[in-house]
């Protein structure tokens, strides 16, 4: 499961990179903010910090995995990311603590 895991973390880190490409009108864009931003959301995940990964989304976002039930508002996509077994936040292959 953890592969799975990592691989759409890893696809939402490449769409953010590829929204990076996109040109504003309003503002530049601001290509080390949006790594900055891709980071700190891989590590909020990677650490198993389920209300650090839910702060990403606004207060009534949208989260789900494959074709998993929706998470919707923050507080729910906490218990979603919390309901993960420790090592499934790995992307080492490591067994849980």
């Amino acid at each position: 499961m953890w592969k799975t895991l990592s691989k759409i973390l890893v696809s939402m880190i490449a769409a953010f990179m590829l929204l990076s490409a996109c040109e504003s009108r309003d503002e530049p864009t601001n290509e080390i903010g949006l790594t900055e931003f891709a980071t700190r959301y891989a590590e909020a995940w990677s650490n198993g910090d389920p209300v650090a990964f839910a702060s990403f989304y606004a207060e009534d976002g949208t989260f789900r995995i494959n074709d998993g039930e929706r998470s919707i508002g923050r507080d729910a996509i906490a218990e979603t990311a919390g309901s993960f077994p420790r090592h499934a936040y790995s992307t080492g292959g490591g067994s849980s603590d």
